[in-house]
C-alpha cells in the first residue's frame, strides 16, 4: 500500500497543508509518522479527507459537526488530547504583549512588583505561573483570560463539543481551565476549572465584575477579603463581587471540578 506526504495529499484533496494539520489537531484523522515526525497518508486517509472536505464545504458543517457526523457513521476517529495546539503558550503571549508595548522586563517589574528574574523565566516557559499572578499580568496588559487561550477559531459557534474546548493550564498543571464558549462578544465567561489536591490561586486577586461558582466534584476552600471563608462541596454555589480580594485552594484529597462564571469577561 502506497503512502503520500502532506504536500502530495494537499494537492490531491485540494486543501492547504495548514488545513490538514488543523483537521488532525481536531481529531478527524491520525496519519502515520515516519521517523516520528513526517506525516504519511494512506489511501483510506485520503478518502476520509475528501469526505471531510465535502462536509465542510458542501454541507457547511463546522469541525465539531464534522467529527460528530463521522462518529455517527462509525468512522474510527482518534481521541483528542489537550496538545500544544489546545494549550496556550502563556510565556510567549506575555513576551509579545511586553515587546509590543516597548517595555523592558525592568519596566514590567517596577510596575507590577514582580521580579525581573521571575518575569524572564515565565516568558521563556522556565517557571510556573499561578492564577493570581497571571490575572495580575492580564490586568496590567489590559487583557482578560481569553487572550491566553490558543486559537479561538470557533468564534460564532453556539455548540462547543467536549473535545473542542480550549485548555489553559497553570501552576505545573495543578489548575486546568477549559473554555466553554466560542463567541468572543459575550458578557459572561463560563469556564470549567479542574484543581488538583493542594492546587489553587496561590495568592489573592481582585478585579471588576461578578463571579458565580457551582461545585461539581470535590471541594474548594474560598476566602473573600481574608474575612469570609467558605468550603464548597458538590452541589454548593457561591456568588460574590470580583472587587473582593479572593483566593482559593483545593483542600481535599481528589480533584475539584467547578463551573466558574465571570461577568464581564475580565478575569
Amino acid at each position: 500500500m502506497g503512502f503520500f506526504t502532506i504536500g502530495e495529499v494537499g494537492r490531491m484533496v485540494g486543501v492547504s497543508q495548514s488545513t490538514l494539520r488543523l483537521w488532525e489537531q481536531r481529531g478527524l484523522l491520525k496519519p502515520a509518522r515516519r521517523n516520528g515526525n513526517h506525516r504519511l497518508y494512506s489511501p483510506d486517509d485520503i478518502n476520509l479527507l475528501k469526505k471531510i472536505k465535502y462536509l465542510v464545504r458542501a454541507e457547511g458543517l463546522n469541525l465539531a459537526g464534522v467529527r460528530h457526523t463521522l462518529k455517527q457513521e462509525g468512522e474510527p476517529l482518534p481521541a483528542v488530547e489537550p496538545t500544544a495546539a489546545h494549550v496556550a503558550g502563556i510565556g510567549a503571549k506575555l513576551r509579545t504583549l511586553r515587546t509590543e508595548r516597548k517595555l523592558t522586563l525592568a519596566d514590567v517589574s517596577r510596575l507590577t512588583g514582580l521580579s525581573i528574574t521571575f518575569l524572564s523565566r515565565v516568558e521563556t516557559s522556565k517557571a510556573k505561573i499561578s492564577v493570581s499572578t497571571l490575572q495580575k499580568l492580564a490586568v496590567f496588559y489590559q487583557k482578560n483570560l481569553l487572550y491566553f487561550f490558543e486559537g479561538l477559531s470557533v468564534a460564532g459557534a453556539a455548540l462547543i463539543r467536549a473535545e473542542e474546548r480550549r485548555v489553559l493550564e497553570t501552576s505545573e498543571r495543578a489548575v486546568k481551565m477549559e473554555l466553554l464558549v466560542g463567541v468572543p462578544e459575550f458578557v459572561m465567561e463560563p469556564i470549567l476549572f479542574t484543581v488538583k489536591p493542594g492546587g489553587g490561586s496561590e495568592g489573592s486577586y481582585s478585579h471588576e465584575g461578578e463571579e458565580f461558582l457551582f461545585m461539581l466534584e470535590g471541594c474548594l476552600e474560598m476566602w473573600l477579603d481574608e474575612a469570609e471563608r467558605y468550603v464548597l462541596k458538590p452541589g454548593d454555589s457561591l456568588y460574590f463581587r470580583s472587587t473582593l480580594a479572593h483566593r482559593w485552594k483545593n483542600s481535599g484529597q481528589k480533584d475539584a471540578v467547578i463551573l466558574w462564571v465571570n461577568t464581564p469577561p475580565t478575569f
